[in-house]
């Protein structure tokens, strides 16, 4: 009996702490437990409150985690008991319904960005080598474009924020803590910007959270475009070995060729440019004048 009481004291004696969260994208029951084992690991002695959310299965699952203290152990720096339960959270079907309206909202922005992202006319870019020249400041304005400018893609946006927040409120935990845990917006993917002319560059997509406005889309250019005829536009002057091009919109092609230190003869003034020929040294615009 004496040795019961002490037991129930020392139970009734160690601290309660907080919500802890954790992500686990595709994780079995068993995978979950032996995770939360792991983080439990680090916790000082008390009771605590693991959720474990998968934004893939649209899953949640809540642990009641205990640590008892190593105190009156006679064996120095072993390791804790450790109990684990799973336990039925009030708010559970309400966090799986904002895991699932998250789900479809990542799905169908996937789904957005795996397509072309089409430039019309009025875009300040014509063709994909005014891109090259600009640099970050394309990369600025494709960010811009996709985020704020494509409703398409803006309402799935909203949608997946909304989801978030309600999660974060449901978990009393901050929206970034959402974000990242969650996995599933860690995967990048690449996909393809064509300009009016119907030359293209690459760009590199990934999930970002904004302090602000929460939930973005990152879009990172590459150097890799392609001129309106499909022929890949040199990055340096081996590339630029026997390149040609039939495409009219030449200008922005001759700047960047300057910048990779080759020469461009152009005397065409104001006729059509039908062929754009190079070597390793210097380049020649073809042109056709009626």
């Amino acid at each position: 009996m004496y040795k019961l009481i002490i037991l129930t004291l020392s139970l009734l004696a160690l601290p309660t702490y907080g919500n802890n969260l954790m992500g686990c994208d595709g994780c079995s029951q068993s995978i979950m437990t032996e995770k939360v084992k792991s983080r439990a690991n680090f916790l000082p002695p008390g009771v605590h409150t693991i959720n474990v959310i998968d934004t893939q299965n649209a899953n949640f699952e809540q642990f009641k985690v205990t640590v008892y203290s190593n105190s009156g152990s006679k064996t120095p720096g072993r390791q804790p008991r450790i109990d684990i339960k799973a336990v039925k959270s009030p708010l559970e079907r309400q966090i799986e319904n904002s895991l699932m309206e998250s789900k479809r909202s990542i799905n169908d922005l996937k789904n957005h960005l795996s397509n072309r992202i089409v430039l019309n006319q009025n875009s300040p870019y014509a063709t994909s080598a005014e891109a090259l020249n600009a640099g970050s400041s394309f990369s600025n304005f494709i960010d811009d474009y996709v985020n704020n400018q494509q409703s398409p893609m803006l309402s799935t946006i909203k949608e997946l924020r909304a989801a978030f927040d309600q999660m974060a409120a449901d978990l009393n935990v901050r929206f970034s803590a959402i974000i990242s845990v969650s996995t599933s917006l860690k995967t990048t993917a690449t996909t393809t910007v064509v300009f009016s002319d119907g030359s293209s560059i690459e760009v590199n997509t990934s999930f970002r959270n904004h302090l602000s406005e929460g939930v973005e889309v990152e879009v990172k250019t590459t150097e890799r475009a392609k001129t309106s005829d499909g022929k890949l536009i040199p990055t340096d002057k081996y590339q630029a070995r026997n390149f040609n091009t039939q495409q009219n919109n030449v200008a922005a092609l001759i700047e960047w060729f300057n910048r990779l230190g080759i020469e461009t003869h152009d005397g065409g003034g104001s006729c059509e440019s039908t062929d754009f020929k190079c070597d390793s040294k210097s380049c020649v615009v073809v042109y056709r004048c009626n």
